[in-house]
C-alpha cells in the first residue's frame, strides 16, 4: 500500500512539474499569440500570479488574456504584452514587467490551439475537381505569413511538451522498476527469515551473510524460481574442535547439490585442475597473483559435506567467477565440476540438471543443511572461524 501511494504522488509530482507553463528568455517566441485563462476558483491563500505580479482572484477569474508580444530588456528579463476583453467589451492592454528570464504562472493555464486540419493536397484535390468540372481551373489560397508562423510555433512547442511528457514517462518507469525491485528484495528476505524462524537478527540473516557476489547469487537462482528451502546460503559445517568448514552456498536438487564456491576476480585467470595455486593476471600482464586453486578448495568442502550428511548424496562442484574477468586458460576440469562466470550460472545448472537422474534424499539432510545455515547465525561462532583461517594462514607470522 505504501508503495503504491509513493509511486501515486510521485507521478503527480512529476507530471505537475512536466505540465508547468514557464515562461524563459530562451523559449518565449512560442508563447506570442497564446491565450492564457485563470482558472475559476482559488484554494484559501492561493494567488494569480505571472512571476511576482499578483492578481485580484475575483476580478480575473476565468478571465482570459492573449500574449500579443513579449520582449526582452538589456537584462534580458521577459516583458509581456498581455490584452483582454473588460466586461464592457472594451478592449485593455497590459504591459508587465517581470524582472525576471523565468516566468511562472501560477493558477494560469496556457490555452493550446488545437492542431489544423489536415487539407487535401492540391494533386489530389485538382483530380476530384476534374470529375466534375474537367475544364475549370481552381486558384489555390496561399495561408498568409501570420497564420504559418503562428502554426510553426504552435508545432514546435507541441513537440517539446511531448517531448517532456516521454521524458517524464521515462523517469516515471525507471523509479517504478526500482521501486519494485527493492520491494521484490525485501520479499526475498522475509521470505527467508520466516523460513529459518529469524527474528530481529538482521545482520545475522542467511541472504544478507556474506560476500555482495553470494548474495546476489542468491537473487539469481531466486528469481529462477528455485525453491527458498532448496537455497542454503553461508553455511558452517561442523569439523569438531570447534572448527567450522565454511560452504558458499547450495542448491538442492531432484539430482543432488550443488555446491558453489563464490569468487570475486579481475582481469585473466589461468590454471588448471591439478594445480595448487591458479594465477590472476592484471594490467596487461604487468601484475600477476596467485590464489589457491577454487577447485581443490570445494572439493575440500563436498568430502567434509558429506561426512557431516552421513550420506554419500551426489554432489556437482561448481565454481563461479564474479567480476570484471576473464577465464583465459582454464583447463583439466574434473568430473561433476563446472566452472562459470555469473553470466552463465544458470546455463551451467540446467546443463546440471539433464545429465543425471533423481534421487532421494534421508529424512534428515535438509534439517542438517538448515542447521548448518543457523551456525552463522552465532557472531562468536564466525569471528572464531575467521580467526582459524588466519591462524592456519599464518599472515601474522611473517616478517620480511
Amino acid at each position: 500500500m505504501l508503495r503504491k501511494a509513493i509511486l501515486f504522488l510521485f507521478f503527480i509530482s512529476l507530471s505537475a512539474f512536466v505540465f508547468a507553463e514557464q515562461i524563459t528568455s530562451s523559449n518565449y517566441q512560442t508563447f506570442i499569440g497564446k491565450k492564457i485563462q485563470f482558472t475559476d476558483t482559488l484554494s484559501k491563500g492561493q494567488n494569480y500570479r505571472i512571476a511576482r505580479k499578483k492578481f485580484s482572484s475575483k476580478k480575473y477569474a476565468r478571465k482570459i488574456f492573449t500574449i500579443e508580444d513579449i520582449k526582452l530588456d538589456k537584462k534580458e528579463n521577459i516583458i509581456l504584452f498581455l490584452t483582454t476583453t473588460l466586461d464592457n467589451k472594451k478592449e485593455k492592454k497590459f504591459k508587465l514587467k517581470t524582472h525576471t528570464n523565468k516566468v511562472e504562472l501560477e493558477n494560469i493555464s496556457v490555452l493550446w490551439p488545437p492542431k489544423p486540419q489536415k487539407t487535401i493536397p492540391q494533386r489530389l484535390h485538382n483530380k476530384s475537381s476534374l470529375k466534375t468540372k474537367p475544364r475549370t481551373a481552381h486558384k489555390v489560397i496561399q495561408p498568409t505569413a501570420s497564420f504559418s508562423t503562428f502554426h510553426n510555433v504552435t508545432n514546435d512547442s507541441t513537440d517539446t511538451n511531448w517531448s517532456l511528457f516521454w521524458l517524464a514517462l521515462l523517469f516515471f518507469v525507471i523509479i517504478t522498476v526500482l521501486i519494485n525491485k527493492t520491494s521484490k528484495r525485501h520479499k526475498l528476505l522475509k521470505e527467508v527469515e520466516n523460513l529459518y524462524q529469524i527474528e530481529d537478527l538482521e545482520e545475522a540473516t542467511p541472504v544478507l551473510r556474506g560476500e555482495p557476489s553470494e548474495r546476489n547469487l542468491f537473487f539469481k537462482l531466486r528469481n529462477a524460481q528455485f525453491p527458498a528451502e532448496n537455497i542454503f546460503h553461508d553455511l558452517y559445517i561442523p569439523l569438531g574442535d570447534k572448527r567450522f568448514s565454511q560452504i558458499d552456498l547450495i542448491l538442492l536438487t531432484d539430482i543432488g547439490l550443488i555446491v558453489f564456491e563464490v569468487k570475486d576476480y579481475s582481469g585473466w585467470i589461468f590454471g588448471n585442475g591439478r594445480q595448487q595455486k591458479w594465477t590472476q593476471v592484471l594490467n596487461y600482464g604487468k601484475e600477476k597473483h596467485r590464489f589457491y586453486n577454487p577447485i581443490l578448495q570445494n572439493t575440500q568442502h563436498i568430502k567434509r559435506l558429506k561426512s557431516y550428511l552421513g550420506q554419500n548424496i551426489p554432489c556437482f562442484s561448481m565454481i563461479v567467477f564474479y567480476g570484471n574477468c576473464e577465464l583465459k586458460d582454464v583447463s583439466l576440469i574434473p568430473q561433476n565440476t563446472y566452472i562459470t562466470t555469473q553470466y552463465s550460472v544458470l546455463s551451467a545448472i540446467e546443463n546440471i540438471l539433464k545429465t543425471a537422474a533423481p534421487i532421494s534424499y534421508s529424512p534428515h539432510t535438509i534439517s542438517l543443511l538448515q542447521n548448518a545455515v543457523h551456525n552463522g547465525t552465532n557472531m562468536e561462532l564466525r569471528q572464531k572461524h575467521i580467526n582459524n583461517i588466519h591462524d592456519m594462514l599464518g599472515d601474522d607470522r611473517i616478517f620480511r
